[in-house]
């Protein structure tokens, strides 16, 4: 039971962190544009509220990333540098973190987990011309969207 249990996350991991990893290759072009040393990436997580179970597995498991993808050279030769926001499994707080984003210059935005605070952002990533990467928001209206 153990060893099925150790396996299913392992593969859950493996999954999320080939995602994450191609999202961050992805960001060559953005990073182009980018000012600076390093490309911001920001990660809007749920530490609190309903979702906060996944929050904090996911911060490490792109921390760990950001340090792989940094001590091989990093993205067009810039280090990544993660600036993290707490949605709190909450529309509103999720889009007042946007703010925090744009003013902190991320290229890139990994979350939220969950769909309707993705829907609400889609028009402000698309204005900013910010990438955003979720892997919790799987519902077929993105796909009629224009992003």
């Amino acid at each position: 039971m153990i060893k099925k249990t150790f396996l299913i996350l392992y593969f859950r991991l493996s999954v999320f962190l080939c995602m994450c990893s191609v999202a961050v290759s992805g960001c060559h072009e953005a990073a182009e544009k980018s000012q600076g040393d390093t490309i911001k990436i920001g990660l809007l997580l749920s530490f609190t509220g309903s979702l906060a179970a996944s929050g904090r597995n996911s911060e490490r498991a792109l921390i760990w990333i950001a340090e792989q993808v940094n001590a091989n050279g990093g993205v067009a030769n810039r280090q990544v540098e993660f600036v993290t926001c707490d949605s709190n499994s909450s529309v509103e707080r999720g889009l007042r973190c946007m703010d925090t984003f744009l003013s902190e210059g991320v290229i890139a935005i990994i979350g939220p987990e969950f769909e309707d605070l993705m829907e609400q952002m889609i028009p402000i990533t698309n204005q900013h011309e910010v990438i955003q990467i979720s892997s919790g928001s799987t519902s077929p209206i993105f796909t009629a969207l224009d992003t």
